[in-house]
Formats: structure tokens, sequence, C-alpha cells
């Protein structure tokens, strides 16, 4: 999958994961911090991954990617926090697609 800002000079991170068939406890145990297990336990499969993917997809815009521990990225409301502070600027589309996939879209906000 790939996505293009519009807009030159702005970033923009992308990820799609499949919400069927998957161990929801790992992934909340692995990728969710404490407050966000305690947000998001009895919530329904696709709002998780939903979660999941925006977590993912702020890593891939910011350009840490793989190399920093995901728990550090929250989302409590739709909005997004960096080591518990509330990130700005960036605006965030999440949407289901084919075949039980969710896809997020995290990408600077343009003004003019």
């Amino acid at each position: 999958m790939a996505a293009i800002h519009t807009v030159p000079g702005r970033r923009i991170g992308i990820d799609l994961e499949k919400s069927g068939g998957i161990d929801i406890d790992s992934v909340l145990s692995v990728a969710f911090s404490p407050e966000e297990r305690g947000l998001y336990k009895n919530r329904p499969v696709q709002e998780i991954i939903s979660v999941f993917t925006m977590k993912e997809a702020y890593l891939k815009i910011t350009g840490r990617g793989f190399h920093e521990v995901i728990t550090k990225v929250t989302v409590k409301h739709d909005k997004i926090f960096y080591e518990g502070k509330e990130v700005s600027g960036l605006g965030s589309v999440t949407f289901p697609c084919k075949n039980e996939y969710i896809t997020s879209i995290i990408y600077d906000i343009y003004e003019q």
C-alpha cells in the first residue's frame, strides 16, 4: 500500500491491518499501554485494530517506524498522544477495507 500527500513537503503515514482471525488479547497486551487496555478491553475488534493502525501510521509519519516502542503512542478519544503529550498538527482517517482489513492514514494538516 502507498499514499501520497498532495501538498509538497507534507508528511503522511499509512497502515493496513487485518481485523479478522487475530488474537486480540495479544494485540492489547503487546501494543497497548495499561491505560489503553482498560479503555479498549471490551470494545469491538474493529475498533481495537483501528487504534492499532493509527499507532502504526503515526510511527511511520514521524520516521520512527519499528524503531520505537509502540506503547509510547496512545490513542484516547480519537486523539494521538506520544509519551503522554497530545500530538498536534496532524489529521487522521480510518476506514474499513475489503476482506476484513482496516486502514489508517495520518497526515500533516495543511492550512491555507
